[in-house]
């Protein structure tokens, strides 16, 4: 029995070391375990996820980054020639774009003085040209976007400046002239006989015209002549005019050779020259020679039409009587002024008209618009002579004047003048075809007529036509022919008839 329970207990130690043993393994274990939260903790802050990892790869790491391209241009001062170039030294652009010269107002850009086109990227040594008499020492460059219709700089408009950063890019440059400024001097004169005058100096940085103008309330009006003028210095250079249609006061301008060369072209190709918002021109006083313009007429209803007469100052046409070749009795005069008058009527004593007239100037010296002569106002002389009398003739019988003409909306043909003793039909006739074709008449009383109008048939402004006119010997403004009386008026049995021709092209109104 005792042996029984030393065995027994023996196998009950032995159980028990082993349980003793298990438990501090079991203990030793737990001490070097890690808890589940703990775990989950650990491993997000140790192990983040990889797309976490990518988001923070741009910190501190060595990498090569390309900065974008931006506008630009550059441009030195510089000195501006007759020829008006300026160059620019290098642009960059993004896009096609536009350079663009402004004069300076204020410090800012004002007037466009020139521009050209260059195409996106760097581009070098571009050359513009501006008018060089319209630059200010300062000019403003500036780089413009072509943006409205490709080709066509439309500034005020689309194209605007460019812009870089916070500004534009744009620069200033100061610029020295070399050359000479252009300039006209223009003494008062006398007009020559031949109709020209006389510039006494002009001076031109380029090919260009000297123009003279008629004046219009103190401004340049028609032109009456013109001539080249070479680059450079030029003195007394005659200018042949149209006189006759000249005011005492002329104008002298100058004009740049800009459209086809050695050819006047119309002012807006071939402008004036300006310098500093001024034309280069000058104001000179012409003394006309004395002049009368006067046709063969009689002398209806105590008067005598003169188309044209010039005076120098207030002055007087005068009709004197023919006296076996000589002045005779004065029997009518009319007042003129200063420079050119035109359509003048002299009332004379009907009674006293001579088969011929003289017709002189007088000055109005005195009591100005009294005639005094003999005792005051005496003839005229021109370059210290008595100019030839004018002289008409009051029994020329009738006449007519014509010229080519287009027809106008209303298919009126104008006849600028006729003059006829009697009452007349003026008849309007083809003149292409073999037998009489009447397209049109109007009546006239006896007289001096200017600017007659007759109506024709449509269909005719192809033909070549005359104008003839017919004696109104029956009823009384009843045109009767060819079955009647009216029979064309004759001068040396000849029919008094004029042709003319219809101007293809655009109605007139």
């Amino acid at each position: 029995m005792n042996g029984r329970r030393i065995v027994r207990s023996s196998w009950l130690s032995v159980i028990v070391l082993v349980i003793f043993l298990a438990a501090c393994s079991q203990s030793q274990d737990n001490e070097n375990a890690v808890l589940p939260s703990e775990t989950a903790k650990a491993t997000a802050t140790i192990r983040p996820a990889s797309s976490a990892t990518t988001a923070i790869t741009s910190t501190p790491v060595a990498t090569n980054t390309l900065e974008a391209p931006m506008a630009s241009l550059s441009i030195s001062d510089q000195v501006l020639a007759e020829e008006g170039r300026l160059n620019i030294d290098l642009v960059t652009a993004l896009d096609d774009s536009w350079i663009a010269v402004f004069a300076d107002d204020d410090g800012e850009a004002g007037e466009l003085l020139g521009f050209t086109n260059v195409s996106d990227g760097d581009s070098q040594d571009i050359s513009i040209t501006i008018d060089p008499f319209q630059a200010t020492p300062i000019l403003h460059v500036s780089l413009h976007v072509d943006s409205g219709e490709i080709g066509t700089f439309e500034y005020p408009g689309p194209d605007n400046p460019v812009r870089a950063g916070s500004g534009l890019v744009q620069e200033s440059i100061a610029v020295d002239f070399d050359f000479t400024y252009p300039s006209v001097t223009v003494s008062d004169q006398d007009l020559s006989e031949d109709g020209s005058l006389l510039i006494d100096n002009v001076t031109a940085a380029t090919q260009s015209w000297i123009a003279v103008h008629i004046d219009d309330d103190g401004q340049p009006g028609p032109m009456l002549g013109y001539a080249p003028v070479m680059k450079g210095e030029q003195e007394n250079l005659a200018i042949k005019i149209n006189w006759f249609d000249a005011t005492p006061t002329l104008h002298a301008v100058l004009y740049i050779d800009a459209g086809e060369p050695g050819h006047f072209d119309d002012p807006a190709t071939d402008k004036p020259i300006v310098i500093d918002g001024l034309a280069v021109q000058t104001i000179f006083q012409l003394r006309l020679p004395p002049d009368i313009f006067v046709v063969d007429q009689p002398a209806l209803d105590g008067i005598i039409h003169v188309e044209r007469a010039t005076s120098n100052g207030p002055g007087w046409i005068v009709v004197y009587q023919d006296e076996d070749g000589d002045f005779g009795n004065i029997i009518g005069w009319s007042a003129l002024t200063d420079g050119l008058n035109h359509r003048v009527a002299i009332s004379v004593t009907e009674s006293a008209v001579t088969p011929i007239l003289h017709l002189m100037l007088h000055e109005d010296l005195e009591d100005l618009g009294e005639f005094g002569f003999p005792r005051t106002d005496p003839l005229v002389r021109y370059q210290e002579r008595l100019p030839n009398p004018f002289s008409i003739r009051t029994d020329a019988g009738n006449f007519l004047v014509t010229r080519d003409q287009q027809l106008s909306e209303d298919n009126t043909i104008t006849i600028p003048m006729i003059v006829v003793d009697v009452d007349t039909w003026v008849v309007v006739k083809n003149n292409d075809s073999e037998e009489v074709e009447i397209l049109g008449m109007t009546w006239l009383p006896a007289g001096f007529h200017r600017d007659v109008s007759v109506t024709i048939e449509p269909g005719s402004e192809s033909k070549n036509l005359l104008v003839a006119l017919h004696i109104d010997g029956g009823f009384k403004q009843e045109f009767e022919f060819p079955d009647g009386v009216d029979f064309p008026l004759q001068r040396n049995r000849t029919a008094i008839q004029t042709p003319f021709a219809i101007i293809e092209g655009s109605r007139d109104p």
